[in-house]
């Protein structure tokens, strides 16, 4: 730092605490911590993160000898020994872009889709359903969604929708690099040092805390509606200014400020009647007198003031009338109290308490009040679902009002947007711009497009391992990376179910769907995202050993129930084509660091060849014996590629006869542009999986150069060769005929015997018209295969990795063994599902009567 820049600084530190403290005698007095929060008050160029205190306590813990250095300064005037170890100490070291450019990036890109009107109408809703239908127990709710997904951002959006938001987040004081920053006050009260207090002292400190957010709340308000002529959206807007969450300004942290000085006077009884004369002035006496029933006075009102709750009731009341008499009496959102991170308050403290039980009941007991219709709320945000279950104890102090509201609680939001920067079909012209990372990462979760490619990676990689490296054996993060490629199905009824769920959300980038209102089932899932498949790919196949490792972790997961296999073995189908493309891939691209990549490719969404693709999967056995069919068919395909890096599920059939808006071609083109394929869901007749298949002409639409090929799984051992034959295109269920040739695939994974054979028409191939349109007969133009057996002989790949084909074969023959070990449990599951179908094993109730040894004989 330059001589006279330092020199400046001194200068303004004697003259600002001079003015503050009248004396620097005085200053001397105060606490450490206190003087340096003033000085860096003072100076903008100093360091403002020590405006906190708790990063100024900290500082002075930390450097005792800087704080004897502050006092002797105050003491003699002599400034300079003690601003040289200041300046040295608290001098901001330049942030690591990788760090917190990549987290700060999505809060100053236009905000882009609607998450934030979907908020807006769930707590208009939440507010008529708790005035009108009764039983909810406080108007509190959650924001469940995994990181990056955009919760902070769609809360503080609300401002655009003419809402009040006073954001705060409640970080932990250690997590430093991450983003928006942690605002000390709102965290230290209501987050920490609880060790030492009760349920009732730390219920006041809640109720306190609030009290003093309403009046501040409510003296704002009236100052900006005097201040831009009562201009309802001119005095949001700059309070929303003011208090944005992602920054750090003056005026937001002296609002936190101005509440902890109300806070700490409140607290202490020897300011408490000064406080409460504050407060009555603040207040309408108006309303007041109507609400009290004798008039109230600073005296009065001190006899009762440790009633901290109707306290905080009282300065509650009157936030709303406010509130009311400015913007109306309506269901629309006003005012939101956003805690971030509020997982924090999940944590019992010394088994005696959790404080989110604590702080729910505080807000239930204000926003109980009879009369009061403002729609004023508290919105938890967090990535973990145990936020939903902030709820009521059975347990009711007997200080507490709470006992006069429901039990209720409001399903959490989880629908935070989607693929909110993808790019429409109708601007994607060439079939290659859909491997390119820029084009990828604007797919899923906003965080991704915010950042560059380089920063997306590298953060893509940690989110979705929650670390830095890829942990093969902590099945959490094994199970993360598998199931985002290939779509594992987790079996609810399983004891580790709820929490590998919780987990996934929290902290491997899963997403939470939905969450039912008793709390009970949460409905999660790995949705289409394609710069996560990528990544997923590059960390299974990072060491040789890897993916092996991992498929055993996953395996050891089917055997207990965790995860499902399908009654067809679909999952090792899924895995077996994914890892066929993977090998080819690899072979044909060179495999490079993710992150140090200058590549505008990323290599596992890349494109390959459908003639090499058959063929590293099946070997030249793929095609027919017969020469002239073979050459046939490989002519057919000779412009035809592949690209997939994960599957995604269906929950209907793809098409059905009554679908009037069909398009089958736009249909594959829009998985291809996102490079996925397709898991049927398990009542689709006929096949149970399509993958894309793109036709390279120069003279077509990327539509029209759509086709597909049809997979149909069997794990049986029975082998069923002809089944193949059934596979149709056109059947109404599926109704995908492109005019292009298709392939058609049966596995018969659990037949021992190994056989690869297929067929293609000799006939004329089909060729264009003048309208760059065909439509040959269907069995012309169908490549149909049957592969039976899982071993290197089928697939001949599995050779590349030790121990795989082993590993395959083993899971294979999960799917074949009974859902129930025991015959008898399965019959006795047939006799409680009667009529489930017209076999007699569900029709005749006259089994429930027989013994073991005659129910297995019927």
């Amino acid at each position: 730092m330059a001589a006279k820049e330092r020199s400046n600084i001194l200068d303004r530190m004697v003259a600002f605490l001079q003015k503050e403290f009248g004396t620097l005698e005085d200053a001397s007095r105060m606490p450490a911590d206190y003087v340096i929060m003033m000085l860096v008050k003072g100076d903008p160029q100093l360091p403002q993160e020590y405006l906190n205190v708790s990063n100024a306590e900290e500082l002075c813990q930390n450097q005792p000898q800087l704080v004897e250095m502050l006092k002797e300064a105050c003491l003699s005037g002599d400034f300079n020994r003690f601003a040289s170890a200041f300046l040295r100490i608290v001098q901001p070291k330049p942030p690591t872009p990788a760090a917190l450019d990549y987290l700060i990036n999505p809060f100053k890109t236009p905000y882009v889709g609607a998450a934030v009107d979907g908020l807006y109408e769930y707590l208009r809703e939440n507010n008529r359903k708790f005035h009108r239908e009764g039983g909810h127990y406080g108007k509190f709710c959650s924001i469940v969604q995994s990181s990056g997904s955009g919760k902070s951002r769609t809360m503080i959006e609300l401002g655009s929708k003419g809402v009040m938001v006073l954001y705060m987040n409640i970080r932990d004081k250690a997590d430093k690099h991450n983003w928006p920053p942690r605002d000390d006050i709102p965290a230290r009260i209501l987050a920490e040092d609880l060790g030492r207090l009760t349920e009732e002292s730390y219920t006041q400190r809640c109720c306190i805390f609030f009290t003093a957010i309403f009046l501040h709340l409510g003296t704002r308000l009236r100052e900006l509606f005097d201040l831009t002529g009562c201009r309802i959206s001119r005095a949001i807007e700059l309070w929303r200014n003011e208090m944005d969450g992602t920054l750090v300004g003056n005026r937001r942290v002296q609002f936190f400020q101005d509440v902890q000085e109300t806070y700490w006077k409140i607290t202490n009884p020897k300011s408490a009647r000064a406080c409460i004369e504050e407060l009555l002035q603040k207040m309408d006496p108006v309303f007041f007198s109507e609400m009290s029933p004798k008039p109230l006075t600073a005296e009065n009102y001190e006899e009762e003031f440790l009633d901290y709750e109707q306290n905080m009731r009282n300065s509650y009341s009157n936030l709303i009338y406010t509130l009311d008499d400015l913007m109306g009496t309506t269901d629309d959102p006003k005012l939101v109290i956003a805690i971030d991170e509020a997982h924090r308050l999940s944590t019992m403290v010394n088994d005696r308490f959790r404080p989110s039980h604590l702080l729910c009941r505080v807000i239930s007991a204000y926003s109980c009040i009879r009369g009061y219709l403002g729609s004023v709320w508290v919105v938890f945000a967090s990535t973990s679902s145990r936020i939903a279950d902030f709820s009521v104890r059975s347990q009711i102090h007997n200080s507490q009002r709470a006992v006069t509201a429901g039990s209720r609680l409001f399903p959490p939001y989880t629908l935070t947007g989607w693929d909110q920067h993808a790019i429409p079909l109708a601007d994607i012209t060439y079939a290659d711009d859909v491997s390119k990372a820029e084009h990828l990462i604007r797919y899923g979760r906003p965080l991704w497009h915010s950042n560059r490619l380089r920063d997306t990676v590298m953060l893509a990689k940690e989110k979705l391992c929650n670390g830095r490296t890829f942990n093969v054996h902590d099945s959490n993060q094994v199970l993360a990376v598998l199931g985002q490629r290939f779509s594992l199905d987790i079996c609810f009824g399983h004891p580790e179910a709820a929490e590998f769920l919780e987990t996934g959300v929290a902290s491997h980038l899963r997403v939470c769907d939905a969450i039912t209102e008793d709390r009970m089932w949460r409905f999660t899932s790995y949705p289409s995202e394609p710069i996560l498949s990528h990544v997923a790919g590059w960390l299974l196949h990072n060491e040789p050993d890897y993916i092996v490792d991992a498929l055993k972790c996953m395996e050891r997961k089917i055997q207990d129930g965790l995860i499902e296999l399908g009654k067809s073995g679909q999952l090792v189908s899924r895995i077996v084509w994914i890892l066929g493309k993977d090998s080819l891939v690899r072979q044909l691209y060179t495999p490079t660091v993710p992150d140090r990549t200058q590549s505008p490719y990323l290599l596992y969404c890349q494109k390959v060849p459908l003639t090499k693709y058959l063929e590293k999967c099946f070997g030249n056995t793929v095609w027919p014996d017969n020469k002239q069919q073979a050459e046939a068919a490989k002519n057919a395909f000779q412009n035809a590629y592949v690209n997939f890096s994960h599957w995604i599920s269906m929950e209907e059939n793809i098409c059905d006869e009554y679908r009037s808006d069909w398009c089958a071609k736009q249909w594959l083109l829009r998985h291809w542009a996102r490079t996925a394929a397709i898991q049927c869901c398990h009542g689709q007749p006929l096949i149970d999986k399509v993958i894309p298949i793109y036709f390279h002409n120069a003279g077509r639409s990327l539509q029209d150069s759509m086709s597909l090929m049809m997979i149909s799984d069997k794990a049986g051992a029975t082998a069923s060769p002809t089944d193949v034959n059934a596979i149709q295109a056109k059947h109404v269920s599926i109704n995908c005929v492109t005019g292009l040739p298709c392939i058609a695939v049966t596995l018969d994974m659990g037949v021992v015997k190994t056989e690869v054979r297929s067929t293609f028409s000799a006939k004329q191939s089909p060729r264009l018209n003048s309208l760059g349109y065909a439509d040959p007969d269907e069995e012309d133009s169908c490549l149909r295969i049957y592969a039976s057996g899982m071993n290197a002989k089928t697939f001949p790949f599995l050779e590349e990795q030790v121990s795989l084909e082993t590993l395959l074969q083993s899971i294979v023959q999960h799917a074949t063994e009974p859902a129930y070990p025991h015959p008898v449990g399965e019959r006795l599951q047939d006799e409680m599902i009667y009529g489930s179908t017209s076999r007699p094993r569900h029709m005749e109730w006259e089994n429930g009567a027989k013994g073991p040894a005659e129910l297995l004989k019927s």
